[in-house]
């Protein structure tokens, strides 16, 4: 498992930023109710669909891209 933060929500869509243990971030599209700062395992880390562990639930999402910050806030938009 991996454990990601969530550094970046967006307020028009789906996708939220998430920082990695290297320092990466990934956008992940998912309609889990997320909030800044929470932590996230990830079970099968890699880019597409993703499963992830969040209070104790079992949650699913769809990672884009692992990038910069410039490039994964672009997802927000």
């Amino acid at each position: 498992m991996v454990k990601a933060i969530v550094y970046a929500i967006s307020k028009v869509n789906d996708f939220k930023v998430l920082l990695l243990p290297n320092g990466e971030f990934a956008p992940m599209e998912t309609t889990e109710k997320l909030h800044l700062e929470d932590e996230i395992f990830i079970q099968d880390f890699g880019l597409g669909g993703v499963t992830f562990e969040y209070n104790n639930e079992i949650c699913t999402g769809f990672i884009e891209d692992f990038c910069s910050l410039e490039i994964a806030l672009s997802f927000l938009n």
